[in-house]
């Protein structure tokens, strides 16, 4: 059950516009997508902002 569960979630007709699939947004060398560990840089940037504004609200 959770494995056509999880094939009906992904199905690339939900996701992406007519005429793309998935196999169409895998990366080469030419194209580079964001990955999701992309997002991960935004944490200690976000840190290192906040202690940025405590240090100039004191």
């Amino acid at each position: 059950m959770a494995r056509s569960l999880n094939e009906w979630l992904w199905q690339h007709e939900f996701w992406l516009p007519p005429g793309i699939t998935w196999q169409d947004m895998q990366e080469s060398e030419d194209v580079h997508y964001p990955q999701p560990r992309d997002l991960l840089l935004s944490i200690p940037f976000a840190l290192i902002l906040v202690v940025i504004r405590c240090a100039f609200e004191r």
